[in-house]
């Protein structure tokens, strides 16, 4: 069962975090994660456990939960550098010692890789950035929350159920919206956004027009330029640090670090910077074409002036690759032209109880008028394009 709509990932795992705390039966105060979560994820998890007097262990989860006793634990799917690993044994210490196994994945990654629910996870997390919702500048990006069956009355955030009207038609509602605020009142630890509804709805629509296939396609591309780039990259004399990985590399630059980046900034262009000093982060998404990796390689020193991504070799073990369908509901798999969106889309607003028709008692607040003047600027990619992390000096004009 998942939510409606969370705040980013990172507070998506700490209200996982709190779920499990209140769902396992062990008695730890211990919450392990996995030392591939992203830094942020990590950095909001200390931050919320403090105060509640919970112990959090950052490591590795294949040999360091074999005697641990947690009452959760996070694992990164596919990891912060990029690594693509089975989370099956993890998630089975995890169960062992009585805590609950938390996936954080990338939706994008999950049409192609095996979910978390299948692999045994208790609770899945993430960010729905990557479907039609702009960087921003470190968001708002609504996250997502799905659970298993048994923890649906403690996952926090809203669920819409299906429900029967007075003339007996199916009707759709809201259920167990209030029970973290009103009923858990002072026990409450969730921070949960009606203004999220939007960024969810975005990414809701962004599946819709592309349907299942057409998310498959542009994950296999991003996939194989990829895995494109980390094969040029081997060739070129650089260590690429995965084996198995989606769409995320760390690479070794062996002392040649600081040239490559004053090459890149040259070309506009950003790399991970890890502590090292001698490993660089590469994400790459569906906005990436072959003159992208062209103009990478070129930064590395390697020339390919006409990279063709057919030839490279899928990267994703065969134990993790999906087998199973996913937006199965009707509405994800008939309105993919523009003609037939806009309709659809229209035929919902028609339906719609709006402040511009008549009086909203609950939630106005976050569905103010916005007039066309304000929401055109946040569409330009001085706006709408701007990395979260991107260094200070490029983002003066934005702050």
């Amino acid at each position: 069962m998942s939510n409606a709509s969370l705040l980013d990932e990172a507070t998506a795992a700490a209200e996982a975090m709190a779920l499990a705390e209140r769902s396992s039966k062990n008695g730890s105060n211990v919450f392990f994660v996995d030392e591939n979560a992203h830094p942020q994820t990590i950095a909001v998890l200390k931050t919320r456990a403090e105060p509640l007097g919970w112990h959090i262990h950052v490591g590795n989860p294949l040999t360091e939960l074999e005697d641990a006793s947690v009452f959760g634990a996070l694992l990164q799917y596919p990891g912060s550098r990029g690594d693509l690993v089975n989370p099956r044994e993890a998630i089975e210490l995890i169960h062992k010692s009585g805590g609950l196994a938390i996936i954080a994945a990338d939706p994008l990654a999950l049409t192609l890789v095996t979910s978390p629910g299948e692999l045994g996870a208790d609770i899945a997390i993430g960010s729905m950035q990557r479907f039609g919702v702009p960087m921003g500048f470190g968001g708002p990006h609504a996250a997502y929350m799905a659970v298993k069956d048994s923890l649906k009355r403690s996952i926090p955030g809203r669920i819409v159920g299906l429900s029967i009207d007075a003339r007996g038609n199916p009707a759709y509602r809201l259920t167990l919206q209030t029970r973290e605020q009103h009923i858990r009142r002072e026990k409450a630890t969730s921070n949960i956004c009606t203004a999220q509804v939007l960024l969810a709805v975005m990414a809701t629509m962004y599946a819709i027009y592309h349907s299942p296939e057409g998310l498959k396609g542009i994950a296999r591309t991003v996939h194989a330029h990829t895995c494109y780039l980390a094969e040029k990259l081997r060739k070129g004399g650089f260590k690429v640090h995965q084996t198995a990985f989606f769409d995320m590399l760390s690479v070794s630059v062996m002392g040649r670090r600081a040239d490559i980046l004053k090459r890149a900034k040259k070309a506009k262009f950003n790399f991970r910077l890890f502590p090292d000093k001698n490993t660089l982060g590469l994400t790459l998404d569906e906005t990436t074409t072959a003159h992208t990796l062209e103009q990478i390689l070129d930064i590395f020193g390697i020339n390919d002036p006409n990279p063709d991504v057919s030839t490279a070799s899928a990267a994703i073990p065969t134990e993790l690759v999906r087998k199973s369908a996913f937006l199965t509901h009707p509405t994800f798999n008939k309105y993919h032209s523009e003609t037939e969106m806009l309709r659809y889309i229209r035929r919902l607003s028609d339906r719609d109880l709006a402040l511009d028709r008549a009086m909203i008692p609950l939630g106005s607040c976050t569905m103010k008028l916005n007039a066309t003047t304000e929401m055109l600027p946040v569409t330009w990619p001085e706006f709408g394009a701007l990395h979260p992390y991107a260094p200070n000096a490029q983002t003066k004009g934005y702050s």
